[in-house]
């Protein structure tokens, strides 16, 4: 067995026996909150492997720019990263291995409503990304798009810890009359998708950001999230995360 196999295999084990001993918080939505996500070998090396601010594309130039102000976040697919290193490929093949999946299929399959079981008949897609947020970056309250399944949010690294680069998670002020004004049938469809008005909700919980720890959840109506003002003193925050989106058409 090569280096690469066993770190890859190292990841997915590492992974997937932290998701099936999470408790599952079920406020303000059903996520997990998961520490030492990583091996922490791996995660040492991964650190010393991050790419500088520099050679980030922002996600308005990606094509992000109709939900938020997504100049100050910059991402890179974890796919381009893998020849800069191995521990970049033991991750993407850990992470995209079938026992992370069924991991988490398990994990939040109580939560799941009929539409989703019926679209997850079909294999599910795999998106693996970098993102890095600069001084003033922020997201507002967004649920993310009808696609996507279950996120992972896995932090990395920060330039100090700082209350601004905690993941917030929402609930809104007034449940129903937020309903209501969803263009689908209680949720936006891909196409309708959009972030929503600070004003329109209070925050429910702070995520503290702690290195190697994931946030993951279920995407649904209510999985409102988000990130507040980066302050310039903890700039750059990195974060990995794993998107698994319903198969196109489906």
């Amino acid at each position: 067995m090569n280096d690469l196999h066993r770190m890859s295999e190292d990841v997915a084990h590492h992974v997937e026996w932290g998701i099936r001993r999470t408790k599952i918080h079920t406020e303000p939505f059903p996520h997990a909150i998961i520490d030492s996500a990583l091996p922490p070998m791996i995660f040492d090396h991964l650190l010393k492997a991050l790419p500088a601010p520099t050679s980030f594309t922002s996600l308005d130039r990606i094509g992000f720019g109709s939900v938020t102000k997504y100049s100050r976040r910059g991402a890179q697919r974890l796919s381009e990263l893998t020849d800069s290193g191995p521990v970049w490929m033991a991750i993407e093949l850990g992470l995209s291995d079938p026992a992370v999946e069924s991991a988490l299929r398990a994990t939040f399959m109580p939560f799941v409503d009929a539409g989703q079981m019926a679209r997850l008949r079909r294999p599910l897609r795999r998106e693996l990304w970098i993102d890095c947020d600069l001084a003033r970056s922020s997201l507002s309250p967004h649920t993310d798009a009808p696609s996507l399944f279950v996120k992972c949010i896995v932090f990395l690294a920060a330039a100090q810890q700082d209350t601004s680069i905690e993941t917030l998670l929402f609930e809104p002020l007034d449940p129903a009359r937020r309903t209501d004004s969803l263009p689908g049938d209680g949720d936006y469809t891909d196409s309708t998708y959009v972030h929503e008005d600070w004003n329109n909700h209070r925050i429910h919980t702070r995520v503290a950001f702690r290195a190697n720890r994931m946030l993951t959840f279920l995407r649904s109506p209510q999985s409102l999230h988000g990130l507040g003002s980066v302050a310039a003193a903890a700039a750059p925050r990195y974060v990995l995360s794993l998107h698994l989106k319903y198969a196109c058409g489906s």
